[in-house]
């Protein structure tokens, strides 16, 4: 993830697997913080999916929310 498009097209895949996110992108530690979100295994799947390769930087608990437990996780995303 080297430029806005790159981030763009991130941004677009998570928001389609979970719309509730909230994200943000650091182009230049390419990586991709994302709040707020259950099952990030979904999240990963859609970066993967677009074309890139999140490698996990980090995963937080960010205790309960609404009955769900929410999490921050950041990632390192590389073009594949």
């Amino acid at each position: 993830m080297t430029c806005g498009h790159c981030a763009g097209v991130i941004r677009a895949a998570i928001t389609t697997a979970a719309p509730q996110a909230d994200i943000e992108v650091d182009l230049s530690a390419r990586r991709v913080a994302v709040e707020g979100v259950t099952d990030i295994d979904a999240v990963e799947r859609a970066i993967r999916e677009a074309g890139y390769t999140p490698e996990l930087f980090c995963n937080r608990d960010m205790g309960f929310h609404s009955e769900h437990q929410m999490r921050l996780t950041i990632f390192r995303v590389n073009a594949s």
